[in-house]
């Protein structure tokens, strides 16, 4: 059940960041680029015989396909991946929500979706929350380490996060 529906109607773009795409797969076309993506059904995962597969997925690979790239996508940790992205030369990230702090960093392509952000509360919790400044005083909020919900609850002031590398 939801603790709150959406933070203030907050909506983030989930946008693929790829910090290559056509002009990096052309630049570097005798070096292979590394393309990290994370699993997060449904729009990148992994299938039941353990190979990346979802919406994100088939872009990227059709992208690199028309570009003579084979395109090996490897599945790792969110927070592994970007930290990749950003020390790496011939490194793409996708997909991961737009933000302002992001902007100049990578080559940005989408929209692919919009998403909502939200936060949950355990099944059969008393917890009642109407505001975001009543969110900040339960004890803990989990929170993917290194997202972009992370980053934005930190920003707005919150000090009762509990961060983890996995979703």
């Amino acid at each position: 059940s939801y603790c709150m529906r959406g933070i203030n109607n907050v909506r983030r773009s989930l946008l693929f960041l790829v910090f290559l795409l056509t002009s990096l797969f052309s630049l570097h076309a005798a070096e292979q680029v590394t393309l990290l993506t994370e699993d997060t059904p449904p729009v990148n995962y992994l299938d039941k015989t353990g190979k990346p597969a979802g919406i994100a997925v088939e872009l990227v690979q059709e992208m690199a396909r028309r570009v003579g790239d084979p395109g090996k996508i490897k599945v790792v940790p969110w927070a592994r991946g970007y930290k990749d992205v950003l020390e790496n030369p011939n490194t793409a990230l996708f997909s991961t929500a737009y933000s302002p702090e992001r902007d100049g960093l990578f080559k940005w392509v989408g929209p692919l979706l919009s998403k909502e952000v939200v936060l949950y509360k355990k099944r059969g919790s008393a917890i009642k929350i109407t505001s975001l400044e009543e969110a900040k005083k339960v004890r803990r909020i989990g929170v993917y380490k290194d997202d972009s919900k992370e980053r934005l609850l930190k920003g707005l002031g919150f000090k009762n996060l509990d961060s983890s590398s996995d979703d």
